[in-house]
């Protein structure tokens, strides 16, 4: 009888208690067809990006996809590392949307209560297209 957990132990517990998720499916190794030296399934990987953050730019999300799976570090251990740190906190990313317009940059939004109008807002309320260009978001991935 053994006295100490193997690394297999611990893989078949961690395995057991993922299939009581949903939506977790496992797979054995052996029946993913993939390229042995990569450790992420990217086709999967992106596919899942792409549905969870639609909010989020397709460069944004090539970039994200990127840095997860490219780990810098001077050997096996350290990669492995930042790999985790990413898994278990996240990668926080911030962009900015362009203007809709540049020749519209500081002129006041239309009014859009009122149909066929291009006249800009009044009593204060103004909006002004510089500040669309400032929007964008940030996200943890």
């Amino acid at each position: 009888m053994r006295r100490y957990l193997g690394e297999s132990d611990i893989e078949e517990a961690a395995i057991e208690w993922l299939k009581d998720i949903y939506p977790y499916h496992y797979q054995h190794g052996e029946e993913i067809h993939r390229p042995l030296n990569k450790a992420v399934l990217e086709n999967v990987f992106e596919s899942f990006l792409q549905r969870k953050y639609k909010h989020v730019p397709a460069k944004i999300l090539s970039e994200v996809k990127q840095e997860f799976l490219f780990n810098s570090g001077s050997d096996i251990h350290h990669r492995n590392h930042e790999f985790h740190k990413k898994l278990s906190k996240g990668i926080s990313k911030t962009w900015t949307l362009p203007s809709p317009d540049p020749s519209l940059e500081g002129k006041p939004s239309p009014d859009p209560s009122r149909e066929g109008n291009n006249s800009p807002l009044t009593g204060g309320a103004a909006a002004s297209y510089t500040k669309s260009k400032q929007a964008g978001g940030c996200t943890t991935v």
